[in-house]
């Protein structure tokens, strides 16, 4: 983190309390990349002289993903869509600060988003209440950048770029895919009481990474929905992986320990 001038960091910084784990932190980034987003986002209708905020959402319909959060993450803000999704909203620039330094390293779909916004948050504390021209200029840019990030999609050569889960802990590497499991991952047995674990993504890179890291799993196209699938159908991997996402798994809890 950067060395703060005294004023910016009494009134933004010191107050915000966070106290997050190791896994935590690996969790709360499997979410992110999966359930949700990070934006630079336009604020106020001046076209001249436009005003920007760091946001980090996460999308999910689960109440105990939402009490976690709450009870972790001071500084937030929470809607329910019409669909009576839930979207978890962090955007108090401190948090932002104390957050994403923890994060950037441990997200892996997200990761270039992340990295975008600290450079946002830099220029904004460098220009902290200014209407600089070139500071204008470099946030326009990073926000067509986010935003062009965002609307694509995950495309299949889109490279990923995470070699952290090499060498970190195990357990922060379990936290991660617990996070990925409860975002977009599915538990279930066919209709013979087989049991597979699949985990779904538009990112054909992400699929392959997610496979190099789940042992006994394997990538393929389904074309009907038009994702790639990380799976697993092995008893023996199955439960192997679920007895090391157990826990740290939240939304998909119940259905973790029903093949174990």
């Amino acid at each position: 983190m950067i060395p703060f001038k005294t004023p910016f960091y009494e009134k933004y910084i010191k107050p915000i309390a966070l106290n997050l784990t190791n896994t935590e932190y690996a969790y709360l980034a499997g979410i992110i990349d999966t359930d949700g987003s990070i934006s630079l986002a336009r604020m106020g209708s001046s076209i001249h002289v436009p005003k920007y905020k760091v946001l980090i959402e996460i999308c999910n319909n689960s109440y105990d993903l939402m009490k976690w959060l709450k009870e972790r993450i001071p500084k937030f803000n929470t809607r329910t869509m019409r669909t009576r999704t839930q979207v978890f909203t962090i955007y108090h620039i401190g948090l932002c600060w104390k957050l994403l330094p923890n994060l950037v390293h441990r997200l892996v779909l997200k990761k270039k988003q992340a990295e975008l916004v600290l450079k946002a948050l830099e220029l904004k504390y460098k220009f902290w209440r200014s209407q600089n021209e070139e500071y204008r200029r470099q946030l326009d840019e990073l926000h067509q950048r986010l935003k062009w990030l965002n609307r694509k999609g995950k495309r299949e050569d889109e490279e990923i770029e995470n070699t952290y889960y090499d060498t970190c802990n195990k357990s922060e590497l379990y936290a991660y895919l617990a996070g990925v499991i409860d975002g977009d991952g599915s538990i279930y047995a066919d209709r013979r009481g087989v049991h597979q674990v699949s985990i779904g993504t538009k990112s054909a890179k992400y699929a392959d990474w997610l496979c190099k890291h789940i042992e006994g799993s394997f990538v393929w196209y389904a074309h009907t929905a038009g994702v790639w699938l990380t799976t697993i159908k092995t008893d023996y991997f199955i439960h192997q992986l679920l007895s090391n996402i157990a826990p740290y798994v939240i939304v998909k809890r119940e259905k973790t320990s029903t093949p174990l």
